[in-house]
């Protein structure tokens, strides 16, 4: 029985280590888009972190709210604000309450990530597509 348990034990680590590695290689892509949900029940921001692959260089850009914007007009001000501030990515609106982001032809993919957000009643999704 103890043998058994340990075969089990093993391949469960052999799993879990496929998956972090897999995790880890995975966060970067082309393309990626931010999804808003809901209203802002008060002033606030969040900021993104854009790092691409290869590099220790990361670019941050800070997106504040007021209170009371809706999804799309949180995607709008998004576009709006990041528009030209981030050298290197296209920034278009996408379907009412997304906004997309995506490297130029030639760029190395990149992660983005959504740190020190203080919305409240307003949701910031982060998903990354695939070509």
């Amino acid at each position: 029985m103890k043998l058994q348990q340990r075969n089990f034990a093993t391949l469960i680590l052999i799993v879990c280590s496929m998956f972090s590695f897999n995790a880890i290689a995975d966060d970067y892509s082309d393309k990626w888009r931010i999804y808003f949900d809901g209203k802002a029940k008060e002033d606030g921001s969040y900021t993104l972190t854009f790092q691409q692959e290869g590099s220790d260089e990361v670019l941050t850009a800070v997106v504040e709210i007021e209170k009371g914007t809706r999804e799309n007009q949180a995607a709008r001000i998004t576009r709006r604000q990041l528009d030209g501030e981030v050298k290197g990515y296209d920034v278009d609106k996408e379907d009412g309450e997304e906004v997309q982001f995506r490297t130029r032809i030639g760029a190395e993919k990149f992660k983005l990530t959504i740190d020190d957000s203080n919305l409240h009643g307003l949701d910031v999704k982060l998903k990354k597509k695939r070509f």
